[in-house]
């Protein structure tokens, strides 16, 4: 949308979420994505990610 409307607000938001997706724990990364349009694609298997964010709970103690 950023791309297609340039509109401002679009453009910060954008940045907004990318900041916070950058300084989110590796853990909660690269799970899923969406398609061209707008369709969820999951990146890795769900046991896979159920996984690596259990592990990152064990080690917080949570």
């Amino acid at each position: 949308m950023v791309e297609k409307y340039g509109y401002e607000c679009f453009k910060d938001l954008l940045k907004q979420v990318n900041e916070q997706y950058e300084r989110m724990p590796d853990a909660f990364k690269g799970h899923i994505t969406t398609g061209e349009s707008g369709e969820i694609v999951c990146l890795r298997p769900a046991s896979e990610s159920s996984a690596m964010i259990r592990a990152f709970f064990d080690r917080q103690k949570i």
